[in-house]
């Protein structure tokens, strides 16, 4: 209970998340959720500091059948520290539970901790849940919010990544069953035509891999900044500067438009050799880039 930003008292709620508060008559009445129930509908009276028969029924016998959210910080973008929620399986079916990432969409949106049916699902069954409020989440503060200004998918990406790292650093899940999912942070980006104007003179080395020779993932040499000219779903056309993860991602995808994939572009032949024999790829299948 605050007035003029102060604590005037703390009133003890069994929810982690709260949303559409509302105050009438020296009552108090939200939407609640937590950990072992979805949202509901809630109650406060500040007189006589009953409940409503509402909170009544959400009974914490049952929390134990629950997977329960865990605060794990740990070293992300630029080793600054980074918050999730860990879900720990409920039953041991593994040696090393897999693991399943899930990064919100947004891209400043947050997880609070609040009842997932699909977290509570894996959890159920032997797998470990991990929650990334990776930099740019809301909820912990202004400076945390900026970290993804000018980083979007990049800042975000290497933010899942490392948390990856770190769980199997500490050995809590199998380091070969790993999952990372999320939402886009925004709508798609369609480029019609496309055809790259100018390239950056500074060069980059990224790991890349691609669904057209899956399990392959080796490091290609290209551009860190492009400029392009194409047509929008309109027909208008445009021009766009990009660099970064945005520039390698389009050079990626329209080395497919000309018969070319990732692997034709690597220069390494040792460590190319290496990954396409692993996966039962034949290196006579690469076609060098000059």
């Amino acid at each position: 209970h605050y007035k003029n930003c102060e604590c005037i008292e703390e009133i003890q709620l069994p929810f982690c998340s709260i949303s559409d508060l509302d105050v009438c008559d020296r009552k108090l009445v939200i939407r609640g959720c937590s950990f072992d129930c979805f949202y509901e509908l809630f109650e406060f009276d500040f007189e006589d500091k009953s409940h409503t028969k509402l909170l009544n029924e959400i009974s914490f016998e049952s929390i134990n059948e629950y997977a329960r959210p865990e605060s794990f910080w740990f070293k992300g973008f630029n080793n600054q520290p980074t918050h999730s929620f860990i879900y720990k399986p409920l039953f041991e079916r593994f040696n090393k539970s897999p693991l399943i990432v899930k990064a919100h969409s947004g891209p400043t949106a947050c997880f609070d901790g609040s009842l997932n049916s699909e977290v509570q699902y894996w959890t159920s069954k032997g797998f470990t849940v991990a929650e990334v409020n990776y930099g740019g989440s809301s909820g912990f503060g202004r400076e945390y919010r900026e970290r993804l200004n000018y980083k979007w998918g990049i800042l975000d990406s290497y933010d899942c990544k490392a948390l990856v790292l770190d769980l199997i650093r500490l050995n809590f899940v199998d380091s070969t069953k790993v999952a990372i999912l999320g939402n886009s942070a925004g709508d798609p980006l369609i480029l019609i035509n496309p055809e790259i104007t100018d390239y950056g003179t500074t060069l980059n080395s990224y790991e890349e891999g691609c669904l057209s020779i899956p399990g392959v993932y080796l490091n290609v040499v290209r551009p860190s900044t492009i400029k392009l000219r194409f047509r929008d779903e309109m027909g208008r056309p445009r021009k766009l500067k990009a660099d970064g993860l945005l520039a390698r991602c389009i050079q990626h995808e329209m080395d497919h438009l000309n018969g070319v994939l990732f692997v034709d572009r690597v220069t390494s032949k040792e460590d190319l050799n290496k990954e396409l024999i692993k996966e039962g790829f034949h290196q006579k299948d690469v076609i060098p880039i000059n």
